[in-house]
């Protein structure tokens, strides 16, 4: 077998070569594409390589090639098939219904507490608000603690029932205030 130079005898495959990775990748242009790189790294041997086969030579380089494509194209398969299953996700926000419902519910508990006597309010507010414990209330009001405890079940039990009401469509004609009218909401 004659001996050759890198640039000798190795331009002669170049239409073999286009076929074959034409018919490996199915796509002619990537197909072209390492052809020419296979072409770049034999132009890039230094000049005194000598190159026993030449074709064999420029198929192994074309085989390698070959793993480097496939490597790179299923990286960037997973990363595409990454993001579209991202797309794919359901969005945990909530929707729009779920939004308004919640801000129609926070104004009904708002409504609630401002319906509150004014020191039952009072109560509520430190202890939800500012997060005081019961006995820094009943100090601060001068009451006894388990007076602070009773006025926070009366606020907790008028809130929870104005909402349950929202919740199940029971509306009053003046809103949460007739809560502490009510027959059926007293303490």
């Amino acid at each position: 077998m004659p001996l050759a130079n890198a640039d000798d005898g190795i331009a002669i495959y170049w239409d073999e070569i286009a076929a074959y990775l034409t018919r490996r990748l199915g796509d002619a242009t990537v197909a072209a594409d390492l052809t020419q790189e296979a072409y770049l790294r034999a132009a890039a041997l230094p000049c005194n390589a000598v190159l026993i086969n030449p074709r064999a030579w420029l198929y192994a380089t074309v085989r390698n090639l070959l793993v480097d494509h496939s490597r790179r194209t299923r990286v960037r398969g997973n990363v595409v098939q990454g993001g579209e299953a991202l797309a794919v996700l359901p969005d945990r926000r909530p929707g729009a219904d779920v939004v308004l419902l919640s801000r129609e519910e926070l104004a009904v508990l708002e409504r609630a507490i401002h319906a509150l006597p004014p020191r039952t309010r009072e109560v509520f507010r430190l202890h939800k608000f500012e997060e005081r414990s019961y006995a820094e209330i009943a100090a601060q009001l001068g009451i006894a603690k388990n007076t602070v405890m009773v006025h926070m079940v009366k606020a907790l039990g008028l809130c929870r029932r104005a909402v349950n009401n929202y919740r199940e469509g029971v509306f009053t004609p003046n809103g949460t205030e007739d809560l502490l009218r009510h027959p059926r909401h007293e303490f």
